[in-house]
């Protein structure tokens, strides 16, 4: 018997203390009983007991359920997740920046702003060097399109790469 495993779409912690008695049908009807989701579908049920080192956790690999049991030694669980973090805090900070914009087009002028930073980071820019660029560049164009300033553009890159 082969374990079909992979990345789940969703994860739900199940609130509260499970009784970890329970089988594969116990759980289940957790579920479907209590939350109504969708048991067949790509996600990880986890559940806690009144113990804080075992947890148990339901998910469908497409052909049947897998019922996994984790006892932690030391009483603890590593709830490290610092890489993770770390990715999504720009996007975070972002979102929270915008909820206290004083008006619409304050919200609209930070959008832009970090949009303009996300874009210059893909494609390789350093942001300090784009935005020095652009702010003694732009007040003296003449009549070239605001595409040559754009993060993609070959005068951009020659200029501002990282």
């Amino acid at each position: 018997m082969l374990v079909n495993w992979q990345a789940p779409d969703k994860v739900y912690l199940v609130c509260g203390k499970t009784d970890l008695r329970k089988g594969i049908d116990g759980l289940a009807m957790v579920i479907a009983e209590n939350y109504g989701l969708e048991l067949y579908s790509n996600s990880l049920f986890l559940f806690c007991g009144s113990r804080n080192d075992r947890f148990k956790a339901l998910f469908w690999d497409g052909e049947g359920f897998i019922l996994l049991y984790k006892c932690f030694e030391n009483g603890q669980v590593p709830l490290s997740n610092n890489a993770v973090e770390q990715t999504i805090r720009p996007s975070t900070l972002i979102r929270k920046n915008c909820l206290f914009a004083k008006s619409t087009a304050g919200a609209e002028a930070n959008a832009v702003f970090y949009t303009l930073v996300a874009t210059a980071k893909m494609n390789q820019l350093n942001p300090y060097r784009y935005f020095k660029y652009l702010f003694e560049e732009l007040p003296n164009r003449k009549t070239v399109s605001l595409e040559a300033y754009l993060p993609w553009a070959k005068v951009i890159q020659e200029n501002c790469h990282q």
